[in-house]
């Protein structure tokens, strides 16, 4: 899975993240956490972030121990999905995310 041969492809961005937070929950190196924000901040810095954008940088920064920023995060995930949710469009994908 190579997200240098597919740039723009939040698919393969988020597997690759959440497998540099399983690394970081496995071996506990910063420096995974590190690649996982890396990997997302193109779609965070979007006006309308993926929500599995959203719970995955909420992740990271809890790991961090910036609670009240990863609580914002996630607000902003539930409140984008509840919108489309109303349109029928929420994202199951992010809504179904458990952190190991």
């Amino acid at each position: 899975m190579q997200l240098n041969a597919a740039p723009t492809d939040f698919a393969i961005a988020s597997q690759l993240a959440e497998q540099h937070l399983k690394r970081f929950r496995r071996d506990s190196d910063p420096c995974d956490l590190g690649q996982a924000d890396a990997v997302i901040a193109r779609w965070l810095n979007k006006n309308d972030p993926p929500a599995t954008a959203l719970l995955l940088r909420a992740s990271i920064l809890q790991v961090q121990g910036k609670y009240a920023e990863a609580r914002q995060s996630c607000g902003a995930m539930l409140l984008q999905n509840a919108s489309l949710d109303s349109a029928g469009q929420g994202d199951a994908r992010a809504l179904g995310y458990r952190a190991a």
